[in-house]
């Protein structure tokens, strides 16, 4: 499947195993920072305000392999900045090996998105998406890094205050060759349907969530043994960062990127010499 750039997943998350510390002493303890290590939906992290959120990471001295972060189900409006700063040094100190600058947080529609004469000046591509949809993410080249502080501005934000509920770190793990044709993505939900004794059919209005079916099926062997141990890592257990068009912009990208988990796990074949296949089915978490 061609596109921009091959899918990437992170599948070993950084931040479940940093010390994170608030930056700007305005995240509520009742809503702490550590909930960005959980998967859970309703575990947020939030400000009192919309002050700056800032988040220091330390991993104790351990150096960590970084090449993407994401920022998931967060309530960023369209004129939010966020800045990723990765150090060689332990509490943000010595050289910046990464530094993404103060960049928008939520894309605004592309030329192709647009609803002319409809989308108001700045209109971003989760404009009506509900908070448990939204994301950031940025790609970069790996590096590593024993800090990091991540700085999110959303000045205006009608909440009156920040909140995300995922954070992820960590090594964007991509083949060589993309997903194959076959790929699908689409809507689901929870949502029972009955018909009632008039013959109205009844729906119980449950969340909706994504689900997504790939086939990488021109793995070379090394590249087998990085997907079968990201596989091991998290399981069905544990969820992850896929983005099956990173970096291609506006609702590709947004409809193709989504904090997941296995549904099965299925085996890496080898379909021939020194090459391997494998399906991966995901849920959104």
């Amino acid at each position: 499947m061609a596109t921009a750039e091959n899918v990437r997943f992170i599948f070993n998350n950084a931040t479940d195993t940093a010390t994170i510390s608030d930056g700007n002493s305005n995240i509520l303890a009742s809503l702490p920072q550590t909930n960005l290590t959980k998967s859970q939906r309703t575990k947020v992290v939030r400000t009192s305000n919309t002050s700056s959120l800032i988040l220091n990471l330390n991993w104790g001295g351990a150096g960590k392999f970084m090449s993407g972060v994401g920022l998931m189900r967060h309530n960023l409006q369209s004129s939010a900045t966020w800045r990723v700063q990765l150090y060689d040094g332990e509490n943000q100190t010595g050289t910046q090996v990464y530094d993404s600058g103060t960049v928008d947080a939520i894309p605004a529609k592309s030329l192709g998105d647009l609803d002319w004469g409809v989308d108001p000046l700045g209109a971003s591509v989760f404009d009506g998406w509900d908070e448990s949809n939204r994301f950031t993410t940025i790609w970069f080249t790996q590096v590593t890094a024993l800090s990091a502080k991540i700085t999110v501005n959303d000045a205006t934000n009608p909440d009156g205050y920040i909140q995300a509920s995922r954070l992820f770190m960590g090594v964007a793990l991509t083949p060589s060759i993309n997903v194959t044709y076959g790929y699908s993505n689409g809507w689901d939900e929870a949502t029972s349907q009955f018909r009632t004794e008039g013959g109205s059919l009844y729906s119980d209005s449950k969340p909706q969530f994504r689900k997504m079916s790939m086939t990488l099926a021109d793995l070379i062997p090394g590249e087998r043994t990085g997907f079968m141990e990201g596989v091991r890592v998290v399981g069905k257990r544990n969820d992850f960062l896929v983005s099956v068009t990173p970096e291609f912009g506006g609702s590709q990208e947004r409809d193709n990127t989504l904090q997941g988990k296995f549904t099965t796990l299925q085996p890496f074949i080898n379909n021939r010499f020194d090459n391997y296949t494998v399906t991966f089915n995901i849920a959104e978490v």
